[in-house]
């Protein structure tokens, strides 16, 4: 967590001017790097309530208010944000990133945001809970013209391979399973050792021996530059 914390703080810019905001349940791990990678750069984290969140007019107030510079939403909340008649005036003139994670980031959605905010820079962030949350960032500085929107890089001191059901690395643009491997995956489930055997394994593609792998499950592709 704390090479994913460091990597926020690379990607994001962060510094001690920067505001970061704490929306995201204490259950999730979302949450660990909003309370802590503020701090890492004598920054500041406020914390939202639930009951803030759940207000969206009140929510994009605060922003403004709290001079946040850094959110981070799901895209299904970031809809909600879009289609309240006070986001077409809230000025979030502090803001520097807007991240998206834990659903599909639609083109449609991403571009609205540019639209009002093209100053904004807006990372697509991806990642498994049993990695240390986000492995890797697109980071977008103004609207797209694709359908699909990358994942992006992986994150320093992380490897992504796409495999098919084989283990076995796929050409480029053919679906297959995203796994990850580095210092950010775990060790495997707490006294679960058969779902563990399932998903964590030992990375075939690493020189360094022990090095953990995890099957995230979802599909992807290599893209035509890498």
């Amino acid at each position: 967590m704390l090479n994913h914390i460091h990597a926020k703080v690379t990607d994001l810019h962060l510094s001690d001017r920067s505001v970061i905001v704490q929306n995201a349940s204490q259950y999730f791990d979302i949450s660990i790097w909003q309370f802590f990678a503020a701090i890492v750069t004598a920054g500041r984290t406020i914390i939202y309530s639930d009951k803030l969140v759940m207000e969206p007019i009140q929510f994009l107030s605060r922003l403004a208010r709290d001079f946040v510079t850094i959110l981070e939403v799901v895209p299904s909340y970031l809809s909600l944000l879009l289609s309240v008649q006070e986001f077409q005036v809230q000025a979030l003139d502090y803001m520097e990133y807007l991240l998206v994670t834990g659903e599909t980031l639609k083109a449609g959605l991403l571009n609205q945001w540019f639209e009002k905010y093209p100053d904004i820079n807006v990372v697509n962030a991806y990642g498994p809970t049993e990695a240390s949350d986000d492995i890797t960032h697109f980071i977008m500085a103004k609207a797209v013209e694709t359908n699909h929107i990358p994942i992006g890089y992986p994150l320093w001191n992380m490897n992504i391979y796409i495999v098919d059901e084989h283990l076995q690395l796929c050409p480029v643009g053919v679906k297959g399973e995203i796994v990850v491997s580095g210092i950010g995956v775990g060790k495997g489930y707490i006294n679960d050792p058969e779902k563990t055997s399932q998903v964590f394994l030992d990375d075939p593609f690493s020189n360094n021996g022990g090095v953990r792998l995890y099957k995230t499950g979802d599909l992807g592709c290599w893209r035509g530059d890498g």
